[in-house]
């Protein structure tokens, strides 16, 4: 005979316990839609995406965050692309440092996100652009981290297909050196435009007055200014001449030693993968042990250097004892003899640096040249977007990426662990189109 009382209290107490799973949440604050999200064109892909929603909804790990936290979706699609789409799930405390976050009955702050306020976020993205999963400015090299529930993790990104290809593809050795060519071409265009190239000394005429009236109070100081005006100026005349034309010169080899190289391959060479030759970082150490010899001086040059710094150390020495003894000239002449042999130095390390300067840029680029070689996928240097990956179908998801972040709370990456191992994968999947 059936129990009415019973089941009351069985469905009571099961209440009970989804409240309790869930009493960390206070609620979910309204969706923040971006971009094209609720146009019309967009609605096929908003059906995908508010289905990944509530799968999180549904994520009892998620739900009971190690604080109280209000929920807040933000999806975006669009504005001009209706094909993807981007969705993040954040949980926001009351408080984030000195600022209140949570507002109203159940909202939250227009600037929660800027001031990182968020302890935990899962993010969805429906075919995304391999580019938007690559770190900007670098080479992008997928770090394989795992198989989650069936899925391959990388780069903190869990990729769902359904045939297992990915949005990348290894760059081949020919966009990789039309990559450095073009480098060179704009370091080159660069250069050339740069007015430090062709500097000009002060104007003559200037210099004359100013002489003129330092003359009038200070002979000596007059005296000095002209001097290293006329020095300043021979030392830009000869950068003019000798130094920056060789500038020049190296980056013009430099470039044309790049296309050189390329044209050295064949069309089956450079279509295939660019691997980097210096795996073990052999080469790498012997390019730094020859840019440290070069940094040393010749020996003579160095006994040259070594002798002047320790005079200036001994003249050093007597000046302080000249200054205790109240000779103050005398020290003023040690000491003036100490700045002499000290400009001495520093001249001579920066003709040395000069020197070889472009010898060191020679080896360096010649080393990041030469060693990219044709290869295999598997020890690719760097992968670019896969241009064939997707259709323009905006009711077709070829690739679900999902990816779990912790904020600064302590108990975040425990949290979110738990909550990455008790996502429902198989009812994401389920969004895949076949």
């Amino acid at each position: 005979m059936p129990r009415p009382a019973l089941r009351f209290v069985t469905l009571a107490a099961l209440l009970a316990a989804s409240a309790a799973i869930h009493a960390q949440t206070q609620c979910w604050a309204p969706r923040d839609e971006q971009d094209a999200s609720t146009k019309p064109a967009a609605a096929p892909m908003r059906k995908a995406v508010l289905a990944a929603e509530e799968i999180i909804r549904k994520d009892r790990a998620y739900l009971d965050a190690p604080l109280p936290v209000r929920m807040r979706t933000m999806i975006a699609i669009g504005p001009y692309d209706f094909t993807s789409a981007r969705m993040f799930v954040n949980a926001y405390p009351e408080r984030a440092g000195v600022n209140i976050v949570w507002r109203g009955a159940c909202d939250i702050i227009p600037q929660a996100d800027r001031i990182a306020a968020g302890v935990g976020q899962i993010g969805v993205f429906f075919n995304p652009a391999a580019q938007a999963m690559m770190p900007p400015g670098a080479t992008f090299v997928p770090k394989f981290e795992g198989m989650v529930n069936g899925y391959p993790r990388y780069n903190g990104w869990i990729y769902m297909t359904k045939d297992g290809r990915l949005p990348w593809v290894p760059e081949t050795l020919a966009a990789r050196l039309d990559r450095l060519i073009a480098a060179r071409q704009r370091a080159l265009d660069e250069w050339m435009k740069d007015p430090a190239r062709i500097q000009k000394p002060q104007d003559p005429a200037s210099v004359r007055q100013t002489y003129a009236m330092l003359k009038k109070s200070d002979p000596a100081g007059a005296e000095q200014y002209l001097a290293s005006m006329q020095e300043l100026a021979a030392e830009i005349e000869r950068k003019n001449r000798e130094v920056n034309p060789r500038v020049t010169r190296r980056m013009e080899e430099m470039l044309a030693s790049a296309k050189r190289y390329k044209a050295a391959f064949s069309a089956q060479e450079l279509a295939q993968p660019a691997v980097w030759a210096d795996a073990d970082g052999a080469g790498r150490r012997q390019l730094d042990a020859q840019v440290q010899q070069l940094h040393a001086f010749p020996p003579e040059q160095q006994a040259e250097v070594d002798a002047a710094n320790r005079e200036g150390r001994g003249l050093e020495r007597q000046a302080q004892d000249a200054t205790r003894a109240g000779h103050a000239a005398e020290a003023a002449r040690l000491r003036a003899r100490v700045a002499e042999l000290s400009a001495k130095v520093r001249t001579m390390k920066a003709a040395h640096t000069e020197a070889i300067g472009n010898r060191i840029t020679q080896l360096t680029d010649e080393y990041e040249l030469t060693n990219l070689k044709p290869g295999d996928t598997a020890h690719a240097a760097g992968f670019v977007a896969d241009q064939t990956y997707y259709d323009k179908n905006p009711n077709h998801v070829r690739l679900i990426a999902v990816g779990f972040s912790e904020g600064k709370h302590e108990n975040g990456p425990a949290w979110m662990k738990r909550a990455a191992e008790q996502f429902d994968f198989a009812a994401l999947a389920r969004l895949l189109s076949q």
